[in-house]
């Protein structure tokens, strides 16, 4: 009994996960107390008598599937902390270059196809004389607060990104091409420089269809 809890504990850390884990501690508790409290019952055995065996049964069954579980979402979590610190820039919180092409391909795999993608890219005007004139701190907030501002204006399935120095980007999906002039006034009409005083920004904007011959993501940024 006691190797196959183990072996059914073990089996629940490495495929199941917390929930089912969760459920076999709590039925190999019940299943240990209620044997322990039988036996105390009938006279069979007292507690401290039972310790000894119940003691590494207890660490068996339970301790170890926990440990090895804990150890494993850990893992995890690093692994994934470090997948999502990769694709985003450190600054603004926004994806990085690398990021738009790995939620451009997930979020295109979703889509129905074919769908429209439409991309806009900003940069910064005179970002270099912002830096000279207030400093390197005057142009991070600003970038900080276009990146806010950006985001906060973009849908939930849009992907918004900084992908150079001063430059920004954002993608858009639409099923409908009669959606593309929509797309197009609100990235332009959001209040990108709302918190950034005196700063304006330079935009272009450029669509595809994916069923296009010579669709290129990678065309249609560099168009943008």
């Amino acid at each position: 009994l006691v190797l196959y809890m183990s072996m059914t504990g073990v089996f629940a850390t490495f495929l199941l996960g917390w929930n089912v884990l969760a459920l076999h501690c709590a039925f190999a508790l019940a299943v240990q107390s209620s044997i322990t409290l039988w036996n105390m019952h009938t006279g069979a055995a007292s507690f401290l008598d039972q310790f000894l065996y119940n003691a590494p049964v207890f660490a068996t069954v339970v301790v170890l599937p926990l440990l090895i579980q804990a150890i494993i979402e850990g893992g995890r979590r690093s692994i994934h902390a470090t997948i999502s610190a990769a694709n985003r820039d450190p600054l603004t919180g926004l994806l990085n270059r690398r990021g738009v092409q790995a939620a451009f391909e997930y979020l295109l795999g979703k889509r129905p196809n074919p769908t429209t993608v439409v991309v806009m890219v900003a940069d910064v005007d005179r970002f270099k004389e912002l830096n000279d004139a207030h400093g390197h701190e005057a142009g991070d907030k600003t970038l900080q607060a276009i990146a806010d501002n950006l985001f906060a204006n973009t849908h939930h399935d849009d992907i918004a990104a900084r992908i150079g120095g001063d430059e920004f980007m954002v993608v858009a999906f639409v099923d409908n091409p009669d959606d593309i002039s929509e797309v197009n006034a609100r990235i332009r009409n959001a209040p990108l420089d709302a918190n950034a005083p005196g700063v304006t920004l330079s935009v272009g904007i450029a669509w595809s269809s994916t069923d296009a011959v010579d669709f290129s993501f990678e065309s249609l940024t560099r168009q943008a």
